[in-house]
């Protein structure tokens, strides 16, 4: 064969194939190395452009030539011309991007876990056996062009392959982890563990608890992104000790018995239960799944006699829940409401401005209450705060101590935190997560912002199954009541977005409305710029590109 081309489509070759495998590496790892969760990945626009775009459009083009080349006798050699031609450039292409990013550290890698290492190894160790016995077999530089092709173009599926293979080693991995959580959770026989469960508000809910609980107690939470089965046995592990008196967990799970595996580890006595909404429906498969796992129907199971549960008044799901618990437990409510009992702990008298809610949380020791003053974003943040305020009192906290403790309680980042941004805007920043309960409520709490122009931008909603496009029609209607423009960055249900905001400003007869699609993140800044000016707010929803945050809030 040609020494020389092959040398250079094979460097070529090689670079660009290990930026492409550290990328499906990171992503796979992103995923929790779930193929269902990959699979509703790549139905996305964004998923499927991974699949199908341009550049994989020539490669299959050269892929076709090269087939000809190498199978017909007497086949032109243009078409073998043209082919090596569109393989350079594609790769010298992607090459040059790896170095780019590179250079402007945006390659995207793992991180290097075990597990990420052993997959990102056993990846790259197949593609450069396959580049070497590729070289030593001295094919014909079409067919070596071939080869190259095919493997470049089934990356994705080399990829999967291996964590499938890394399976059953992974699996007797999680059982040895899970077993020695267990027996160090069983040593600490004073700890007493909080469970925290639900669709949504899991996470604000433990960091609030936490700065409550930490003016009294000696207090361990989970870490950030980190609530699943394998990230808190790790927890419990290296980190739990004799000192600690309680352990707050916040349990994540996409699918029936992963709380229960959770609680089999930790064994928790309190249990607290946000609620449950259709995030994640298409990882659990039906609604009765998600409301045995995130919706709080493995964390009640777990709690045995002595136990106490805390539920959310305000989710019909968490108020279910609490109506069949035959345990100690005590119900929240954002009001008086005729709720079973009038509700264990309450709150009143909510005021929500652009920067702060205040409010008066009473409970059936101290009917009377205490005033809540706090300096968070949103009305949303008061369950929150009552289920941590229950579980405080249980534990002994005056509710005086409770509230003189929430007012250290401060916005996490990424979550409903207040900038400065461009042209004299402000900027909302909620990129942590998003879920159709949050995103209603980040929309309510736009009506604070009176004498603003409001522009909402935000992805579409992942894992919601046959619900997401009644969600996403219903997020429209209510961004057609609050939002002057609305940007939706992806692709898969703006048209049902775009159908409910429309239909809302036609009632109201508001013809200055905009609500628009788009991916770039120039064309993005250009429609924020021509919609918003000083003294304004952008709110940004959801996992939108870190350029485009960065770029808002200079």
């Amino acid at each position: 064969m040609n020494s020389i081309a092959a040398a250079i489509i094979g460097l070529l070759w090689f670079m660009r194939t290990l930026k492409i495998n550290l990328f499906w590496a990171y992503l796979l790892q992103l995923k929790e190395y779930r193929f269902d969760r990959l699979r509703d990945h790549i139905q996305t626009e964004k998923g499927k452009s991974l699949v199908i775009n341009r550049l994989i459009a020539l490669k299959l083009c050269a892929f076709g030539l090269l087939a000809v080349s190498n199978l017909a006798s007497g086949a032109p050699e243009i078409l073998f011309g043209l082919a090596i031609i569109g393989i350079i450039g594609a790769y010298t292409a992607e090459t040059a991007a790896a170095f780019n990013s590179l250079r402007n550290r945006s390659l995207k890698m793992p991180v290097f876990t075990v597990n990420a290492t052993a997959v990102t190894a056993l990846i790259i160790l197949i593609q450069t056996l396959f580049a070497a016995l590729l070289w030593r077999a001295d094919l014909p530089l079409a067919l070596f062009a071939f080869c190259l092709l095919a493997f470049d173009l089934l990356a994705p599926l080399v990829a999967i392959d291996v964590v499938t293979a890394l399976k059953p080693l992974n699996f007797a991995f999680r059982r040895r982890l899970f077993a020695q959580a267990a027996k160090r959770r069983a040593s600490l026989k004073n700890l007493l563990v909080i469970g925290i469960t639900g669709s949504y508000g899991k996470t604000s809910t433990k960091e609030m608890l936490s700065t409550i609980l930490e003016t009294k107690f000696n207090v361990i939470k989970t870490k950030e992104h980190e609530n699943t089965e394998v990230s808190i046995a790790k927890l419990v592990i290296k980190e739990l000790n004799d000192r600690h008196e309680i352990f707050i967990c916040e349990m994540g799970a996409y699918r029936a018995s992963e709380i229960k595996t959770v609680c089999d580890i930790v064994k928790p006595k309190v249990g607290i239960f946000i609620g449950a909404n259709e995030q994640h429906l298409s990882l659990f498969g039906s609604m009765e799944n998600l409301l045995s796992g995130e919706g709080g129907g493995e964390l009640l199971q777990s709690l045995g006699g002595g136990s106490l549960g805390i539920f959310n008044g305000e989710n019909k799901h968490s108020a279910e829940l609490y109506q069949k618990a035959r345990i100690t437990k005590k119900l929240c409510s954002v009001s008086h409401r005729g709720l079973p009992e009038t509700g264990d702990v309450w709150a009143k008298d909510i005021k929500a401005s652009t920067d702060s809610v205040s409010f008066r949380v009473c409970t059936k020791k101290n009917p009377g209450g205490e005033e809540f003053d706090l300096k968070l974003l949103g009305a949303q943040n008061v369950e929150n705060i009552l289920l941590s305020t229950a579980a405080a009192e249980e534990l002994g906290m005056s509710l005086k101590e409770i509230a003189s403790a929430a007012k250290k309680i401060k916005p996490m980042p990424r979550t409903m935190s207040l900038t400065k941004g461009k042209w004299g805007t402000s900027v909302i920043d909620s990129t942590y997560s998003s879920n159709p309960d949050g995103v209603r409520a980040h929309i309510d709490y736009l009506r604070s912002w009176t004498n603003a122009r409001k522009v909402f931008v935000m992805p579409c909603l992942i894992e919601l199954g046959a619900a997401s496009a009644k969600i996403h029609y219903g997020i429209g209607r209510h961004l057609g009541e609050v939002a002057d423009t609305v940007i939706v960055t992806s692709r898969e249900r703006f048209d049902d977005i775009k159908r409910g905001f429309y239909e809302v400003a036609k009632e109201k007869a508001q013809t200055k409305k905009r609500i628009v699609y788009s991916d770039d993140i120039e064309e993005v800044l250009k429609t924020i710029k021509v919609s918003a000016s000083e003294g304004d707010v952008i709110f940004l929803e959801g996992r939108l590109p870190e350029a485009l945050i960065k770029a808002l809030k200079k």
